[in-house]
């Protein structure tokens, strides 16, 4: 049955380097262009309820560059999803998965195939051909939240005798059904502190489903009370049993009193190379970015308000953000005085030629960080200007921030014809200096400084820049006076000048 012929023609394009080209483009020969059938089997992830009949398939690889990928049919409604790719180059090897809205990518790694002409490529998705007929079962699950470090009694506190903590979830997306039991955590007398319940849940066996904690009243916590971050899950076992959860710091915490003063923040998003569309993970292409927003519980970020579309900064429920430098945003945002303190969560959206009509949107499609509960955390305080510097889908602060580009400044203007580095200005110097330099292409850049014996005391740019023309500031506060170089390197060409530090 996998290897009949149902096909749905589509054209192919061939990505190399930054340049898209057909095959007619590269003069291959038609012996040297293959046309590969792929049929995807999906009988055991409906019989699962994992895919829905309602629900489209997709073909995704580098055979489109990971792009919007190709939708697979089923004409005679067996349950094998077909579609024929043709234009793709003989005895090349290509990488792909199958994928179904809104989010059922296969699990890595990808696979591969050799195009070869009448090749078809058939197999179950996620290589998943055994179907498990999962039975019911009941799991009583005991849950204890320790609340010690935010326990007190009155406003700041989560205060036994006017607020609540509750278990929520673990029936929803029918994940999990006939909860019983006090969703409410009581304080356990014999450990002030910690508070329990124990829930029952009945769902399939090896299935999973997904909870979190709320506390009560919504008006005294951050987040409206939702614990902050993603969502807990269970995994149900083979047979009914019982559970006893490991004690649980839930991410919840009360609002603190209220700014005396306006509280600034300024937000930085580096949007790097491999930023991926969260709903369906294809890249994202960076230059065709043109608009980042900010949305997030903080009434001035829109308290979650609004449909994740370009309109919400018009209607005040997300914050646009500015392009400063190549892939790098910006936003000012002014908690005013009266704000309450404590902390808040967010996360940004791109929108960018076709994040619209990806396979997968259902609704708001600049909801693309992150998936529900994947956000990024900072708090309302006191004080001086807080700048807060992030890396795009990087919710743990795992990447680093390329702080080197923050230096550099873009001139608007004609794009420049040629490539050159300006003497500095002003020069002699103390402490500070402009160095500037245009690029007629997009380049890998990198810009050092170095003293009279040849060793580097500052690199000022390491990092694709789009064409133009742009301003560095370099520093010598920490540096003593004497004469130095600065070196630029652009695409395999080299420019050195030398400046003088008076001190």
């Amino acid at each position: 049955m996998l290897n009949k012929m149902k096909l749905t023609v589509v054209s192919c394009m061939f990505l190399l380097g930054t340049t898209s080209l057909i095959a007619s483009d590269f003069m291959l020969s038609p012996d040297s262009l293959s046309s590969v059938t792929f049929n995807a089997n999906m009988s055991v992830q409906l019989k699962e309820g994992n895919f829905k009949s309602s629900d489209e398939l997709f073909l995704k690889g580098d055979i489109d560059g990971w792009g919007a990928g190709y939708k697979m049919t089923d004409s005679d409604g067996d349950s094998v999803y077909t579609v024929q790719v043709s234009g793709l180059e003989t005895g090349k090897e290509y990488n792909h998965k199958f994928f179904y809205t809104p989010s059922g990518w296969e699990s890595d790694p990808n696979r591969k195939f050799v195009a070869s002409n009448g090749l078809i490529v058939s197999r179950y998705f996620n290589d998943d051909s055994i179907y498990i007929n999962r039975q019911d079962v009941t799991v009583n699950i005991e849950f204890t939240a320790d609340l010690r470090t935010i326990l007190g009694s009155g406003y700041g506190y989560f205060d036994v005798a006017t607020d609540s903590l509750l278990v929520n979830g673990l029936d929803w997306d029918n994940m999990g059904r006939d909860v019983k039991g006090n969703r409410r955590l009581t304080e356990d007398p014999f450990n002030p502190g910690f508070f329990k319940t124990t829930l029952s849940v009945t769902g399939k066996s090896m299935d999973s489903t997904k909870w979190k904690f709320k506390a009560f009243p919504d008006n005294k916590f951050s987040n409206g009370g939702w614990e902050l971050g993603q969502d807990r899950w269970i995994n149900y076992p083979i047979l009914n049993s019982n559970l006893q959860l490991a004690t649980i710091i839930p991410n919840i915490f009360p609002l603190s009193s209220n700014l005396t003063k306006d509280a600034t923040y300024e937000f930085y998003l580096y949007l790097p190379e491999k930023a991926q569309n969260s709903i369906d993970k294809s890249l994202i292409p960076r230059d065709e970015v043109t608009l980042i927003g900010i949305k997030g519980s903080a009434q001035k970020l829109g308290a979650w308000l609004g449909s994740w579309v370009p309109n919400d900064t018009a209607g005040g429920t997300m914050v646009a953000m500015k392009e400063i430098v190549p892939n790098i945003w910006k936003a000012k945002v002014v908690f005013p005085a009266g704000t309450p303190m404590g902390t808040f969560e967010y996360k940004f959206g791109a929108e960018y030629p076709g994040a619209s009509t990806i396979p997968g949107v259902t609704g708001g499609f600049m909801d693309n960080e992150g998936g529900f509960g994947a956000n990024h955390f900072s708090a309302v305080v006191q004080g001086n200007l807080q700048i807060l510097k992030l890396v795009w889908a990087d919710f743990i602060g795992m990447e680093k921030f390329p702080d080197s580009l923050l230096s550099v400044e873009r001139i608007t203007g004609d794009l420049p014809l040629e490539f050159t580095l300006e003497q500095n200005y002003p020069n002699p110097f103390n402490p500070s200096t402009k160095i500037q330099f245009s690029l007629p292409t997009e380049g890998f850049v990198n810009l050092t400084v170095y003293n009279a014996l040849g060793e580097v005391v500052a690199k000022l740019i390491e990092n694709e820049l789009t064409a133009g023309t742009y301003n560095v500031d370099f520093d010598a506060t920490q540096h003593a006076g004497g004469v130095y170089f600065y070196s630029l390197l652009y695409n395999g060409t080299v420019s050195t000048k030398k400046m003088v530090l008076i001190k």
